[in-house]
């Protein structure tokens, strides 16, 4: 039985590429979260919601776009492992029969 693996190089990386700028944008997005905390803290929304709204902004939603982030650049890493073993099989079936 002959197994046929095949793998188009130019749609891994662009993948790959998604998933690094799809992180990087959610780092900008944490940013920005982090910001609207502060301002909720400096006062722009007053009282216990105001509180409530900066806590969930800075600790809750801040954490979790982190996370989420972090599990992007890590699908983009494994993606980049992928290309790496395709590429290293190739050139060791190449120097076999070559």
């Amino acid at each position: 039985m002959s197994i046929d693996f095949r793998a188009d190089y130019n749609e891994l990386e662009e993948m790959k590429q998604i998933f690094a700028d799809s992180a990087r944008q959610l780092e900008d997005l944490n940013s920005q979260v982090k910001q609207w905390a502060t301002l909720l803290h400096d006062g722009a929304l007053l009282g216990d919601a105001g509180e409530a709204l900066a806590d969930a902004f800075g600790s809750r939603l801040s954490s979790k776009v982190m996370l989420l982030s972090e599990r992007l650049a890590d699908c983009g890493n494994e993606i980049g492992k992928v290309i790496a073993i395709y590429r290293d099989g190739e050139r060791d079936v190449a120097s076999r029969f070559g």
